[in-house]
């Protein structure tokens, strides 16, 4: 299974890229077309700088949730706080403080912490319980549960970019809180704010 939550021939048949294609690509032994990557990067929401950056990676936003630990959340200051662990590191290698919206800070008070844990995502023994695989199919029992249509986290992440580009947040802020290492990845979530709001003239 690819890291992304697609097996090679599921992502085939999404993209519509050939299977033997998508498998010599991830064994670096060949290269994609644009078109290619641009399908690919279709079927994950994300930008093609992003599919470029790394090939095929497990989503940082993933190992984000896999190391946060209780002592990452402050919830007096109202923000969590993505930082360095022994043996992980976040792709900035900086501090980044993300604001927790009340309707999350409530739901994290609901959870309450159990005696001695240190993960958020704890099995019950202080190890970690996150993984790409348990992630995906917790995700995809909820989205058919509420009739929501197939996503994977990434859809998730890519929407939150999007929707702050649309809401008219400027891109150092949508750069800080989407954790990017280069500022040309953040200015394609600009460009899809800035459709959306010509759509949203056009409307009227």
């Amino acid at each position: 299974m690819l890291r992304f939550g697609f097996s090679q021939r599921e992502l085939a048949k999404k993209s519509g890229v050939s299977h033997a294609t998508i498998n010599r690509f991830l064994n670096n032994k060949g290269n994609l077309t644009d078109k290619n990557l641009s399908a690919i990067a279709n079927v994950f929401k994300i930008t093609i700088s992003e599919l470029k950056g790394e090939t095929m990676p497990i989503p940082k936003t993933v190992e984000e949730l896999h190391h946060l630990e209780w002592e990452d959340i402050d919830l007096a200051h109202g923000i969590i706080k993505i930082q360095s662990k022994k043996g992980w590191h976040p792709k900035t290698y900086e501090l980044r403080s993300i604001p927790i919206s009340s309707r999350l800070k409530e739901t994290i008070k609901a959870l309450a912490r159990p005696d001695g844990a240190r993960f958020v995502f704890d099995d019950g023994f202080g190890n970690h319980s996150f993984t790409q695989g348990w992630a995906y199919k917790v995700l995809q029992n909820i989205l058919r549960s509420n009739n929501i249509p197939p996503a994977n986290l990434y859809t998730f992440r890519h929407t939150f970019g999007s929707q702050l580009a649309a809401s008219g947040c400027d891109v150092a802020t949508i750069k800080e809180l989407m954790g990017h290492s280069a500022i040309t990845t953040t200015e394609q979530y600009l460009h899809t704010g800035q459709k959306q709001k010509k759509s949203a003239v056009e409307a009227l």
